[in-house]
């Protein structure tokens, strides 16, 4: 699922404490020395990786579920971290960085996680926990990438993985009906989001 608008996710969303951790985060790239906007692209191209990854698990799995609305949901899922991994790759260009190369397997953990006991089932339930886990890391993020352009981003994904831990839950605990997944209003933020990021960076560089 994807947050409840399409200019971006809704604050509601996003817990308190995360807002005010992003409030501290805000200065402009120029502010940044070299080491410091390396480190930056390393992060941001670990995120893109990470996101990349989760993309062609989701994608494998859908192609192996044969309920058609399950299958819909894990194409959405697809799209949602490939959606942000365009984000991540886009700032990226943006800071100067070189374009990202995806070092995984084009299975993403699929393989791995369906061939061990439990089949389909309990690799959403360790995707469900991996949802959590990259919460967490996003959250963490948010105190340390210091550019707003990145924390901007991290506040859609934050939301985005929260909904997606929570639908994991629902194919987890439900062999029932699902609903379709909106594919086409990712693309619509995603072209919103970029759109607003560069529109962030031109501000900065001539402000």
């Amino acid at each position: 699922m994807v947050g409840s608008g399409d200019s971006g996710p809704s604050r509601a969303h996003i817990p308190a404490e995360v807002q005010d951790r992003s409030k501290a985060c805000r200065h402009p790239i120029e502010a940044m020395t070299d080491f410091e906007t390396k480190k930056l692209l390393a992060a941001l191209a670990a995120n893109w990786q990470a996101e990349m990854e989760g993309s062609y698990t989701y994608t494998e799995l859908a192609k192996e579920e044969t309920d058609p609305h399950r299958r819909n949901v894990l194409r959405g899922l697809a799209t949602a971290e490939k959606h942000h991994a365009d984000l991540w790759a886009g700032r990226i260009r943006e800071l100067g960085g070189s374009e990202p190369e995806y070092t995984g397997d084009l299975s993403g953990q699929a393989d791995s996680l369906t061939n061990r006991i439990g089949g389909a089932d309990l690799a959403l339930r360790r995707l469900e926990i991996d949802e959590g886990r990259d919460i967490a890391k996003y959250g963490k993020q948010l105190k340390v990438l210091g550019d707003q352009p990145s924390v901007a981003i991290l506040q859609e994904v934050i939301a985005d993985e929260r909904e997606h831990y929570q639908m994991l839950g629902t194919l987890i605990r439900s062999r029932g009906t699902l609903p379709p997944y909106p594919l086409s209003r990712f693309r619509q933020r995603s072209m919103i989001w970029l759109q607003r990021v560069t529109r962030d960076i031109r501000t900065q560089r001539t402000g």
